[in-house]
């Protein structure tokens, strides 16, 4: 092999392996857990996204079970419920009773794409989404950079986005 490559390699190796991004931001772990405890919510941590964790808690479970595969989500559109909210309970987002909302799985933000892969239809989640897998460094109208998401989500139907 030649010497050159092998050099290249290894830099690499040890350039991308020092670049592993923590599983969560340690303050924001820490800010999801004293919000949990102080809405006496017990949610368990969802590690299989890889190095991203968020937080989630099952509201209403039904028989069912995911009917996608966080694989096989290209152009499949959810239509769902749901509120999104700030850690402070400043409701960003909220759908009502007469009108659920259509999202392209594939175009959500991170933590919408890992959740809604997950449930069954008629399933209900709480989820603490950590702001890398939110919005992260962008602000929007009314969610300032960096925060923390809390969503309330009920899967009412799937089907494919044309």
């Amino acid at each position: 092999m030649n010497i050159k490559l092998l050099i290249i390699l290894t830099i690499s190796f040890f350039l991308l392996s020092s670049c592993k991004k923590e599983l969560i931001d340690a303050d924001e772990q820490l800010l999801i857990e004293n919000y949990l405890a102080n809405k006496g919510i017990t949610a368990v941590q969802d590690a299989e996204a890889g190095y991203y964790l968020f937080y989630y808690k099952k509201i209403s479970e039904t028989d069912g079970t995911p009917i996608i595969k966080a694989v096989l989500n290209k152009g499949i559109e959810a239509t769902v419920n749901y509120k999104a909210s700030l850690l402070d309970d400043t409701v960003i987002h909220e759908t009502d009773s007469a009108s659920s909302e259509k999202i392209v799985i594939d175009e959500a933000i991170a933590g919408l794409q890992l959740v809604l892969t997950k449930m069954a239809l008629g399933e209900q989640v709480l989820v603490v989404l950590p702001s890398r897998l939110a919005y992260g460094s962008t602000s929007l109208d009314n969610v300032p950079t960096n925060s923390i998401l809390v969503f309330e989500i009920e899967l009412l139907d799937l089907h494919p986005h044309f």
